[in-house]
């Protein structure tokens, strides 16, 4: 597109459930979406410009070469627990205790990785890192790992680093 925007989007993202939405006054609107269905970006149709659309492909997991579904199933249980307790440390030092809930013991452990990083102060390039990983077992570890990390800068800082919007008034975690 002329403005760029096309060639700012990545090429793998995923669909989206709008959940909530609450319009500002100066008529933008605060929304809460939860991510879907990955997919892989094939191409953008600029004419379609200020809405872009795209023809996409589905993109589901795969697991590691050296892993089968099978053995995959007895690993990420425990690769679910560690990022699990990634994610509590994290929480319990980032956020008040309302603000935040360990995610259902129901979620499939494929999922696990996403539902966690939604709850914390992570870059836009951890997040594109989490979403393009296929491999679950692989996602989990990178999600601890990363969660480990800011759990450290946030002892280290001793506060919640907070974006240029929380800066400015405006209330999004995310």
């Amino acid at each position: 597109t002329e403005d760029g925007v096309a060639e700012a989007v990545h090429d793998i993202g995923c669909t989206a459930e709008l959940q909530d939405s609450q319009r500002r006054p100066d008529g933008r609107f605060d929304i809460i979406a939860r991510g879907m269905r990955r997919f892989r970006l094939l191409g953008i149709d600029p004419t379609t410009a200020p809405y872009l659309t795209a023809t996409i492909e589905p993109l589901p997991d795969l697991y590691e070469t050296a892993v089968s579904a099978g053995q995959a199933a007895r690993v990420l249980p425990g690769l679910a627990q560690a990022a699990r307790g990634a994610h509590r440390r994290y929480c319990t030092l980032a956020w008040q205790p309302d603000d935040w809930k360990d995610p259902s013991g129901e979620l499939d452990p494929a999922m696990l990785a996403h539902a966690l990083a939604g709850d914390c102060l992570l870059t836009l390039e951890d997040r594109q890192t989490l979403l393009e990983q296929r491999c679950p077992a692989k996602r989990l570890r990178m999600v601890r790992s990363v969660v480990a990390r800011e759990t450290e800068i946030l002892r280290a800082l001793g506060a919640v680093p907070v974006s240029a919007d929380q800066l400015t008034g405006q209330q999004s975690r995310n």
